[in-house]
């Protein structure tokens, strides 16, 4: 009796020793299936952040000018170059702080548009508007992105949603 219990004992444990290379495999294919779904998922979700980056940086620049335009008691503009792909704040023609650089798969469109390369909105020394109210359109056309800032008569800033265009 003590040897068959023995012999079952040996058994059962060179059984139990380890996975077989098929179930390693079936494990690897399948990280490697989820890997591959979730790239694409990935690159969206990081170019919706940078979206929303470029968009709260706006707003910030915008929030300073309109505060260096009532500190300075003076017309302050912010600038937006679409072709260096620029953003700073200006009074009397010299850069207060420094310019923001953003990456080339955004685009910053501004309504009304002057037609020129570098959009302005200008704030007075009471943080009023001096220029027409704009609507700034943060967009990513590889994932068709977009969102919106609009600038009211008073200075206020509003924020819009994320816009995923068809």
């Amino acid at each position: 009796m003590k040897r068959v219990v023995a012999e079952k004992r040996k058994s059962f444990s060179t059984s139990e020793k380890g996975v077989s290379v098929p179930e390693i495999l079936v494990v690897f294919l399948i990280g490697a299936i989820l890997v591959v779904l979730a790239i694409p998922q990935l690159a969206a979700s990081l170019q919706s952040n940078r979206v929303n980056t470029l968009n709260a940086a706006i707003a910030s620049k915008t929030a300073e000018a309109r505060i260096q335009a009532v500190k300075r008691n003076a017309q302050v503009s912010l600038k937006i170059d679409s072709q260096n792909r620029r953003i700073w704040i200006e009074s009397a023609g010299t850069m207060i702080g420094g310019a923001e650089n953003y990456t080339f798969e955004n685009q910053i469109d501004v309504t009304p548009s002057s037609g020129t390369t570098v959009e302005t909105v200008t704030f007075n020394s009471f943080g009023n508007l001096q220029t027409a109210p704009p609507t700034i359109t943060v967009s990513n056309s590889k994932f068709k992105l977009s969102k919106t800032l609009q600038v009211s008569l008073s200075g206020k800033i509003t924020v819009g949603q994320m816009i995923k265009n068809p």
